[in-house]
């Protein structure tokens, strides 16, 4: 193999994972809802973001390797999502306890409304 593909390796991987033998989309799903909650989501992407638009470096390898694999949990998410989709697999039957919603968020969603209310949409975001 190529040196110049290892780095992009793992990304195939995720997408190839589904032809795996007893792949299942929903396992996929609630293992990422059980390992990570909504804010550190936000906050991986965001510091994503900040990086490549601020060019703003990781602190350390351990962070980066963080960063690494929550993204490949995240891509092999978006891949059983689609599967889910694709199949037409029905969520509303599955109980996914991972998915109970804390004080803390629902205020935070409380606040977010507010202030799209005030503001109004964001449509024109660069």
């Amino acid at each position: 193999m190529n040196q110049k593909y290892i780095p992009v390796l793992p990304l195939e991987i995720a997408f190839y994972e589904i032809n795996d033998k007893g792949y299942d989309p929903l396992k996929v799903i609630r293992d990422f809802w059980a390992n990570y909650h909504i804010n550190d989501c936000y906050d991986n992407i965001e510091l994503v973001i900040e990086k490549y638009k601020y060019v703003v470096e990781v602190p350390n390898v351990f962070d980066a390797n963080k960063k690494h694999t929550f993204f490949l949990d995240l891509l092999r998410l978006l891949v059983a999502y689609y599967q889910v989709h694709s199949h037409a697999i029905k969520l509303d039957d599955i109980g996914f306890s991972c998915f109970k919603v804390s004080e803390h968020y629902k205020e935070d969603l409380k606040i977010t409304k507010r202030i799209h209310d005030f503001f109004g949409p964001a449509v024109n975001l660069p």
